[in-house]
């Protein structure tokens, strides 16, 4: 029979949209996004703040973000692409030596838009391009890393770390409806929140450290960034109660090392607190 052996055509099927977004971490810059990949807003801690001090925390709540993109590509013919129903899914955070802390933002969208030669923003209704924030990042020269057995306690430094990792995965997914060609919402998936760091085999704290990782325990960790600009101190600290396990030993250069994999298994496992404070 002729032409059996030559494919159909495809037809236009659902739209989605699917991108990263990378940037250092700026000081107050990546609050709201920070905000809507817990599914929560930032609360003041009346308790420690004081007159020349703001303390906010942020733990996972149940709030639901919605964001649009608009990219411009300048070069003549202008023209603009308009994302809609953007939600974060996935923040991925690296702190390596002697280099600005990196944030890959990871979203999901529900259309996939052509391109347009006209502004979106000028059919908008109340809706403007705001000033861009030029803020200072914050460098892995400056912060602290340390563990303890409970939230309140991090007696233990550690000081012969080279790399910390964190991963916070929504793992959500579009959801399709008849007759629709744009996903109508993205449904929350498991939080999950992992990682690992590097640790050079420098002393008993190297040691016991793998020793924990292979039997399993759950430790307290903080992990802070701060910068000074002026004579205002602004820095965050990310708490985490994760379980350490599955160390992998290495070599860099002529030195030995340990990476150390965690996961937050506890719904309050994880919190941001930013402190700024006028010094």
């Amino acid at each position: 029979i002729p032409d059996t052996r030559i494919p159909s055509e495809s037809e236009t099927g659902t739209e989605s949209s699917s991108g990263d977004i990378t940037t250092e971490w700026n000081i107050d810059e990546q609050d709201d996004w920070l905000a809507s990949l817990f599914c929560s807003e930032w609360v003041e801690d009346l308790v420690n703040s004081t007159d020349t001090k703001e303390v906010k925390t942020l733990e996972l709540g149940n709030k639901r973000d919605v964001y649009s993109m608009i990219k411009k590509y300048p070069q003549e013919p202008v023209e603009w692409k308009h994302y809609t129903g953007l939600q974060l899914n996935q923040l991925s955070v690296d702190m390596s030596l002697n280099s600005f802390v990196k944030m890959t933002w990871s979203w999901l969208g529900g259309n996939y838009p052509i391109p347009e030669t006209t502004d979106p923003v000028d059919v908008m209704t109340d809706v403007d391009y705001g000033t861009a924030l030029t803020t200072k990042s914050f460098k892995t020269l400056e912060g602290s890393f340390k563990m303890g057995d409970s939230e309140d306690l991090f007696n233990t430094p550690i000081r012969q770390a080279s790399v910390i990792n964190l991963t916070v995965n929504n793992n959500k997914e579009r959801t399709d409806a008849l007759f629709e060609t744009e996903a109508i919402e993205m449904s929350d998936g498991d939080f999950v929140v992992e990682g690992s760091f590097d640790i050079w085999k420098a002393d008993q704290l190297a040691i016991d450290m793998e020793k924990n990782a292979v039997e399993g325990k759950k430790k307290w960790f903080s992990i802070i960034v701060s910068r000074v600009v002026g004579n205002v101190k602004t820095s965050y600290e990310i708490k985490l109660y994760a379980k350490v396990k599955t160390p992998a030993e290495s070599k860099d250069g002529n030195k030995l090392k340990t990476t150390i994999n965690y996961s937050v298994h506890d719904k309050n496992g994880i919190k941001i607190i930013k402190t700024v404070e006028t010094l």
